[in-house]
């Protein structure tokens, strides 16, 4: 057990009055929270404010270990599959990552849940996928798909909570901010980097179409990793 001195990530006042930016925490909690999530499988589930701390020292602490999850090992590998699909807007293998996530049971057709994915993301994807508002995708691909046979296993249920509270606390200190958009590098990272065969598909198929490379999408990628680093 250890005390940790620090002020609540919703208490955005103090905290800058300790030199602090609450975006700076925010984004912390973001790369902390996805490699909880898709690296190491097993994640803190509870982001209420009473739970994250910004420190005197500038970094982000997590209290309360008393609800944690896990995330299947299948499932770390599909969610970033599935955000490369979403990207290319390849709804066809969208809606086949729901087997991988738990989503629906293996007998279940999905072609028929393929258009109603197109209808949606075609009108949300006016704008990069970066652009996107994460609650109102969240909320906005749950109206679409709500008539179709969808389990939502408990694990992604708390991701889906963690992720929106984030955005929460960062929408407050600026109403522009864009969860999907702090997570690129994240992602960025782990297709470049990763040797797993499946991330390597879905890098393969991100930088490719139709056999043309498409040099733009390296480009991006290795500035949103690098401005990870720096």
């Amino acid at each position: 057990m250890e005390w940790v001195d620090g002020v609540k990530l919703n208490e955005q006042d103090a905290i800058e009055r300790q030199g602090l930016k609450v975006l700076d925490l925010v984004n912390t909690g973001i790369q902390c929270s996805l490699r909880q999530l898709l690296e190491y499988g097993y994640f803190h589930a509870d982001h209420h404010p009473g739970n994250l701390l910004a420190t005197p020292d500038g970094k982000l602490a997590f209290l309360d270990f008393g609800m944690m999850s896990e995330t299947p090992e299948e499932a770390r590998s599909a969610i970033i599959g599935h955000v490369v699909h979403m990207v290319n807007r390849d709804y066809e293998a969208m809606a086949r990552d729901y087997y991988a996530l738990d989503f629906l049971s293996p007998d279940v057709d999905v072609s028929p849940i393929v258009p109603a994915l197109r209808d949606f993301f075609d009108d949300a994807l006016n704008y990069t996928v970066s652009e996107l508002n994460f609650k109102t995708l969240v909320d906005g691909l749950g109206a679409a798909l709500y008539q179709y046979p969808f389990h939502v296993p408990a694990y992604y249920a708390l991701i889906l909570r963690s992720l929106t509270v984030l955005e929460g606390f960062a929408l407050y200190a600026d109403p522009n901010f864009k969860v999907l958009a702090a997570s690129y590098p994240y992602f960025a990272k782990r297709l470049l980097t990763d040797p797993n065969p499946y991330l390597r598909d879905a890098l393969i198929e991100l930088l490719f179409k139709d056999g043309r490379f498409r040099e733009e999408r390296i480009e991006i990628f290795l500035q949103k990793m690098l401005s990870n680093l720096f």
